[in-house]
């Protein structure tokens, strides 16, 4: 059975945790994505086109699922934390 939830440590990545699900780097297409600042509070941020967020899809039985690395993050000069973002010329 797969992880419940959507994140996977890169840490545990590395150190071989997930390679019982077969793990695959993807790049994860999306307009936008949510981040929490330090308060708490949701925001949103727009991906400019070419730009993608890392992820690994891994597999189980029957079933495949896309994580995303819970702690492959940078901090901007405000202080919030965001996802890695790929971009691709």
């Amino acid at each position: 059975m797969l992880p419940p939830d959507g994140w996977a440590r890169h840490e545990s990545v590395k150190k071989g945790v997930w390679d019982k699900y077969f793990p695959k780097p993807v790049l994860i297409t999306v307009d936008q994505f949510m981040e929490k600042d330090k308060a708490g509070k949701s925001r949103w941020y727009p991906l400019v086109t070419g730009s993608y967020i890392q992820g690994l899809v891994a597999s189980g039985r029957d079933e495949q699922r896309v994580y995303v690395p819970d702690d492959i993050l940078f901090q901007n000069h405000s202080g919030s934390l965001f996802r890695i973002i790929c971009l691709i010329p």
